[in-house]
């Protein structure tokens, strides 16, 4: 089989309900109305880096107090509420002062998506779109926060113009993006085609071990270069095959070593580096 089926195989093996608890897009599930679920993916994709137990700890502690609808708990302003909860270098204060900047941008612009769309002219590409929406909600930070940008607060929002992956805002944008599973697709006015692929530790491996990207390519250079051999593979929806990629690290059914009882059972093996060599 060629790469492209055996990616698509792979995608149909973890498109199902129970492979959907090891992910953070769980949380976003869990909201009916596209306004909660707006705002809690962008408050559960920012928190989701370090240990996955740990995320999903710090994630259900700040959902508990946010309610049943988040965006009329930002709307109350009962902020302080949070100050307990910390993830990491996050403080309490910082995800007070997140939560103040969303109520802001609710207040003034409806929908996030909105907020993410305006562009004073720039161009439209969604590099771009990016590096102005961290930029924009970390000066909202600042004003907030007294003029203050914390570690974490300056951490919250990546973009790729800061040169690393930016894991977190990626994977936001395929939350909004996608229309297939697992996905919402609740923004209708960028394509799927224009996403770029959410890269953590174990996809940088993987996309390596597949031949996607260079083994020495990093940071957004490395996810640029994956995303574009994706693009071959599928045209029009090139990060398709994230969310099943990840598994493979997530769950730990890739020991990022051969091992020959756990690699004869991948649906990839015939195409990764790891295995060809033995």
């Amino acid at each position: 089989m060629t790469l492209k089926q055996e990616l698509d195989k792979l995608v149909k093996i973890y498109d199902c309900q129970a492979y959907l608890k090891s992910d953070p897009i769980k949380f976003v599930h869990r909201y009916r109305d596209p306004l909660d679920q707006e705002c809690v993916a962008l408050v559960v994709s920012s928190l989701s880096f370090g240990n996955v137990r740990a995320i999903f700890l710090t994630v259900e502690k700040l959902l508990a107090i946010l309610g049943p609808r988040p965006v009329e708990f930002l709307q109350r302003g009962q902020f302080t509420k949070v100050q307990s909860v910390y993830h990491r270098w996050i403080t309490g204060q910082d995800l007070c002062v997140f939560l103040k900047a969303l109520a802001q941008i609710y207040e003034s612009h409806a929908l996030l998506e909105n907020f993410f769309m305006e562009t004073s002219g720039e161009t439209r590409e969604l590099e771009t779109l990016m590096n102005r929406f961290s930029r924009r909600l970390k000066s909202r930070f600042q004003k907030i926060n007294g003029g203050a940008l914390s570690r974490g607060l300056n951490f919250l929002i990546p973009a790729p113009e800061g040169k690393s992956t930016c894991k977190r805002l990626c994977m936001f944008l395929r939350w909004m993006v996608r229309r297939l599973s697992p996905d919402l697709g609740l923004w209708q006015r960028i394509s799927p085609s224009e996403l770029f692929i959410p890269i953590d530790t174990h996809l940088s491996r993987l996309v390596k071990y597949l031949n996607l990207a260079p083994t020495k390519s990093s940071g957004w250079k490395l996810v640029t270069e994956a995303t574009r051999s994706m693009k071959v593979l599928d045209e029009l929806d090139p990060i398709k095959y994230d969310f099943a990629l990840c598994r493979l690290g997530i769950l730990e059914h890739c020991q990022h070593a051969f091992v020959k009882s756990v690699c004869e059972k991948c649906p990839i093996e015939s195409h990764c580096g790891l295995a060809k060599v033995h």
